[in-house]
């Protein structure tokens, strides 16, 4: 009976725990990792066996190099992609006798790795992004009014994208779009803005002159009771002048198309005495934004407007 009693005793003993005379964790945290997935290493230098748990688990898998003659482990945490809109948590719990840290994991989501949040069209003036990605990519959109100048790129290559619209934006209101960066395993979409391409402001009047020349606002206009106008409209080309007989002063605006359909292009030769803030002879291209009632409005890439004769 004595016997049974002490065998049961022994039972419920518990077993000596080995405790590390060295345990040493390395990175303490790791709160800044990439949306794209890959291996993250945590170094565990310590002399007796340990153990290593996940919160979570879902979204990373551990695996462990076994310990060398320095009594270092490599546990490498493969983190899957992030393409969720949010960022993620994750917390790893290692133990080693009774003493324990934490590493705590933040992964960014993968909209994180595109440099912008948006992207804003004006006219149909095209805007550039570089992309440099760690995995191939695509980009796409399903959006007929948006023009891409690149559709692709390889991993770890600089690559400019240019993005413009097809077309003015003839609405009061901005609209948007979308753009697709699809990788193998994820996609960001990365909203497209463009803004009303309406004239506005004194830009917006009925009044022939050049606005916006200097671009903060200064702006040389008709003035029906001093100056002229008249239109050549040669082979070449129309030329739309604006000339103040008493002053001396004249604008000329060349390159002209007959042509006055929305989005069309046409390359201004400009001369002109009127401002010592422009120079005499300019070339600029120029699309149209409106025609109406003899008048057409044309912008160029510097946000310059033009109002000329139809």
């Amino acid at each position: 009976m004595l016997a049974a009693v002490l065998a049961v005793t022994a039972c419920q003993k518990k077993e000596k725990v080995a405790e590390p005379s060295v345990f040493r964790v390395s990175p303490k945290s790791a709160m800044n990792e990439t949306g794209f997935a890959h291996e993250l290493q945590i170094m565990v230098t310590c002399d007796v066996q340990f153990s290593h748990t996940l919160d979570d688990g879902s979204w990373i898998e551990i695996s462990s190099s076994g310990r060398n003659a320095s009594n270092l482990t490599t546990l490498s945490l493969m983190l899957s992609m992030n393409d969720s809109p949010s960022e993620r948590r994750e917390t790893l719990h290692i133990q080693a006798g009774s003493q324990k840290t934490e590493v705590e994991i933040v992964q960014k989501p993968l909209s994180k790795a595109v440099a912008v949040d948006e992207v804003r069209l004006q006219y149909v003036f095209p805007e550039s992004l570089t992309f440099n990605f760690p995995e191939d990519w695509t980009l796409s959109s399903d959006d007929s009014w948006i023009r891409l100048g690149t559709t692709s790129g390889k991993a770890g290559k600089r690559t400019q994208v240019e993005i413009r619209s097809a077309e003015m934006n003839l609405t009061d209101k901005a609209r948007t779009g979308q753009i697709k960066i699809a990788f193998q395993d994820g996609a960001v979409f990365l909203p497209v803005i463009q803004e009303s391409s309406l004239p506005s402001g004194s830009f917006a009047k009925s009044v022939y002159g050049i606005y916006n020349y200097n671009g903060i606002g200064a702006s040389i206009t008709y003035e029906p009771l001093s100056a002229q106008t008249n239109i050549a409209r040669r082979s070449s080309g129309n030329i739309f002048r604006i000339v103040d007989p008493m002053e001396g002063k004249f604008i000329e605006i060349g390159g002209l198309s007959s042509s006055t359909a929305v989005s069309d292009s046409t390359r201004l030769v400009i001369y002109q005495n009127w401002t010592d803030d422009l120079a005499f002879r300019t070339e600029k291209d120029a699309w149209v934004l409106k025609a109406e009632n003899g008048f057409v409005w044309l912008i160029d890439p510097d946000k310059t407007g033009y109002i000329i004769k139809n």
